[in-house]
């Protein structure tokens, strides 16, 4: 897990230009979700408790699920 505290940063690969986010606590409940036409995106965690989520990015080609850790 990569930890973050109020913001994390994704960036897609060369390749994709269009995404959509969502971020799932343990529970499998949706914290947060969004879509972006960025290679970066920023995304504001601090009004999510700490604790250990998962951050599912769907793009036309790939879905990436990668553990995060907000502290």
């Amino acid at each position: 897990p990569n930890p973050v505290t109020t913001q994390l940063t994704f960036t897609l690969p060369e390749n994709i230009n269009q995404a959509t986010y969502a971020m799932y606590n343990m529970q499998g409940k949706i914290q947060k979700t969004g879509s972006t036409n960025q290679k970066q995106t920023t995304i504001d965690v601090s009004a999510i408790q700490r604790g250990l989520y998962l951050l599912k990015i769907i793009t036309n080609q790939e879905i990436y699920t990668k553990k995060v850790l907000i502290q």
